[in-house]
C-alpha cells in the first residue's frame, strides 16, 4: 500500500487536508471468474471506506495492473481516507444487492 499525501500525476484532484489516497495493488494471477464483480473497501477494523471517487482522485494503473476485478492482471484500488487512522484490511465487496457481502479480505501489514 502507498500512501500519497498529494495528488500524484495521473490523480485529477487535490487531496483534502487531514486525509490521504490510499494506493492498493492486490496481485492476483490465473483467470477470473465469469460475471465476477467486486468493489474495494478498505477498514481500520471499525469503519470502512469505500473507493476514491474516480473522476477526482484516479491514479492510473501500472502496465499489468486494472482497475475493475472482472479483467484479469493484478488489481489496483485508490481510497480517500483520514491521515490519522491506521488502516488494517482491504475487502472485496459484493456490489449486487446492496448488502456488500465480503467475499474476500486482505489483511495488511
Amino acid at each position: 500500500m502507498k500512501h500519497l499525501g498529494k495528488a500524484p500525476r495521473g490523480a485529477n484532484g487535490v487531496i483534502p487536508k487531514g486525509a490521504e489516497l490510499a494506493v492498493v495493488t492486490i496481485e492476483r494471477s490465473g483467470p477470473v471468474p465469469q460475471n465476477f464483480f467486486c468493489d474495494g473497501r478498505i477498514t481500520d477494523g471499525e469503519h470502512q471506506w469505500p473507493e476514491a471517487p474516480f473522476l477526482l482522485y484516479t491514479v492510473t494503473p501500472p502496465d499489468g495492473v486494472v482497475d475493475h476485478c472482472d479483467k484479469p492482471g493484478n488489481l489496483q484500488f485508490s481510497f480517500l481516507v483520514p491521515d490519522d487512522v491506521t488502516m488494517t484490511a482491504v475487502d472485496l465487496v459484493n456490489p449486487v444487492g446492496g448488502g456488500a457481502q465480503i467475499l474476500v479480505r486482505f489483511e495488511l501489514s
